[in-house]
Order: structure tokens, then C-alpha cells, then sequence
């Protein structure tokens, strides 16, 4: 039945999408690095790789694991119709997300230097280059990976163009844009970082407000 299969594109397109962003991100990265970092454009790309590839993918790990358990719990209720039971879904899923992501970035933070050892074999120069980098945005990663969050909830309840727009907005709409120009107007490699710190507290806070709002429709609708 074509019309199901185009259902079902649609319905998971926003993790498609998300798939691209990361990559657009990677790229843009990249090359916002090299353009502040000069000579050393080489050993900061490669803390970034440490950073992303390693450290974020496995915080990124745990938000997902709560994540993918909220889906199921969400897409069931909204086929339902059990609209207080989706409230309370998102909103514990919310909280979780936040604490357990805010407790792994906070020991990545503490433990920043044997963390970035283990990944980099134990390269001082690149390992002081990853800590440089950890202490100023991983603190406020976990409002990063809210994106991530509400996105997949927004594809559970099937708004699917509001939840292509959230999946991107980490990525591609806010960290790809702020890493060229908050690194430019620093001058060096510690303006990416910083760009990278705007838009992970930007996108928690746009998430936290749509979670408020889709509580408020949920309370409304029961």
C-alpha cells in the first residue's frame, strides 16, 4: 500500500533529517575551526572529533535510552487518545532527560582530563585541547540534547514539520551558524566553544517552552 509507506516516510523523516544535520554540523565544524585556529587547526579539529565522536556520543547514549523509551509510551497514548497519560509521559521524560544528562556533564566535566586520556591515548597537547573545550560547553550539554528530546515526542503525537524544525534546530540552525560567527568575533578557538555553548542553552531553552506549551494544550485536552 503505497499511501502507508508514505505515511510511514513521513512520520520518520525528522530522524532522517537529523542524520543530515549531524553531518552539515560536522563539516561546518570543521571548517570553523580551521579558519580561527591557524597552524593548529589540525590538533583542535582533532579534539573536536575526540569531543564528538567519544565523549557527547556517549552522554548522547543515555539521552537516547530515555528518549526511545518515551516514544512508544507517547505514540500508544496519542492513538488513545489518553492525553493525561502523554502529559505525564513528557513531562518525567523531560525532567529524567535533564538530570541524567546534567549528572554525566558534570562528571565529564570533574573528570575531564582522564576522560579525554582514555580517548586520545594519552597525547598531552591534544588532551589540554579537549579539556579547554569540555569546561566551557559541556556543562550545559544536556539542554543540547533536548533537541533530540522533544523532536522525537513532536513525531510521536505526528507534527512532523515542528519536529523536522526542533531536530535541525541544535545542529544546523543554531550551532552551525554560531560557531562561524561567535568564533570570528573571538578570533580564536575559544569562540567556537563558546558558539557551541550558545546553542545548546538556546535550543534547551526553546524545548523546555514547547514542552510547557504541549503540557498546557495536554491539560486543556483532557
Amino acid at each position: 500500500d503505497f499511501a502507508v509507506w508514505v505515511e510511514i516516510f513521513k512520520i520518520g523523516f525528522p530522524f532522517f533529517v537529523v542524520q543530515i544535520g549531524t553531518f552539515i554540523y560536522n563539516v561546518v565544524a570543521a571548517n570553523a575551526i580551521g579558519a580561527v585556529a591557524g597552524e593548529d587547526a589540525s590538533l583542535y579539529i582533532g579534539a573536536f572529533g575526540v569531543i564528538s565522536g567519544y565523549i557527547v556520543y556517549i552522554i548522547m547514549m543515555f539521552s537516547n535510552v530515555l528518549t526511545y523509551g518515551m516514544q512508544p509510551l507517547v505514540s500508544v497514548n496519542n492513538g488513545a487518545k489518553k492525553n493525561d497519560r502523554i502529559k505525564e509521559t513528557l513531562t518525567y521524560s523531560t525532567i529524567a532527560q535533564i538530570i541524567v544528562c546534567t549528572v554525566l556533564a558534570v562528571l565529564t566535566w570533574i573528570f575531564a582530563t582522564p576522560i579525554a586520556n582514555f580517548f586520545d591515548g594519552g597525547d598531552a597537547v591534544l588532551t589540554a585541547a579537549v579539556v579547554d573545550a569540555v569546561h566551557i560547553f559541556i556543562p550545559v550539554a544536556a539542554l543540547g540534547f533536548l533537541g533530540n528530546h522533544v523532536s522525537s515526542y513532536l513525531q510521536c503525537i505526528e507534527k512532523i514539520v515542528p519536529a523536522t524544525i526542533v531536530s535541525l534546530l541544535r545542529y544546523v540552525i543554531l550551532a552551525s551558524p554560531l560557531m562561524v560567527l561567535v568564533g570570528n568575533a573571538f578570533g580564536n578557538i575559544t569562540g567556537v566553544w563558546y558558539g557551541l555553548l550558545i546553542a545548546d542553552i538556546v535550543t534547551g531553552i526553546i524545548c523546555i517552552a514547547i514542552v510547557v506549551r504541549e503540557n498546557k494544550r495536554l491539560s486543556a485536552a483532557a
